[in-house]
């Protein structure tokens, strides 16, 4: 499904999809052939200012507030090009983790309706689930920075400083390099 598509400019256009991106290249003749190598990819994300250098293919955002998921979702794909769950409470987030490819990281709201954010991560590793998770919350005490150390976790209080989070990004998938 296109979301945006730049016309054709001297036989090059860049079409953006959901989930990936093409580089099409026009022939002599006016017809364009599809590249779907990881350079043609690689080229296209440089040239729309995404982060090239990391494999993030799905990340789930868990907040009950709808203002602030929208907002990290946008700031997500706009940085990585990653497909962005976004999830108000944790049953639903449980739910989606079954669905289609791995997450590859998930950002956990603490204080939430039903059940709170540690209790969501705890539910997720009984399950199987071991994709990193940074803890947000406004509330910055101690005690949430140290539940989510126990539980293997980082913990970012909001409103999020989204460098912070790009540098704890780099932690969990640095070795990933494209």
């Amino acid at each position: 499904m296109k979301i945006a598509a730049v016309p054709r400019l001297k036989g090059v256009r860049l079409v953006v999809s959901v989930l990936q991106i093409h580089l099409a290249i026009a022939d002599d003749g006016g017809g364009g052939d599809f590249l779907d190598s990881p350079v043609s990819l690689a080229l296209s994300r440089s040239a729309i200012g995404c982060n090239t250098n990391l494999q993030l293919r799905r990340i789930m955002i868990v907040d009950d507030m709808d203002d602030f998921r929208e907002a990290t979702a946008l700031w997500i794909f706009h940085r990585y090009l990653a497909q962005v769950d976004q999830a108000e409470c944790g049953g639903m987030a449980l739910d989606i983790m079954t669905e289609g490819e791995q997450i590859d990281l998930v950002l956990l709201d603490i204080k939430m309706p039903e059940q709170d954010g540690f209790e969501v991560c705890k539910s997720m590793r009984a399950k199987g689930f071991a994709a990193p998770v940074i803890f947000m919350s406004a509330d910055d005490s101690l005690e949430n920075r140290e539940n989510a150390k126990r539980l293997g976790c980082v913990f970012l209080p909001k409103p999020l400083d989204y460098g912070r989070l790009e540098l704890e990004i780099l932690k969990f998938h640095g070795n990933k390099l494209s």
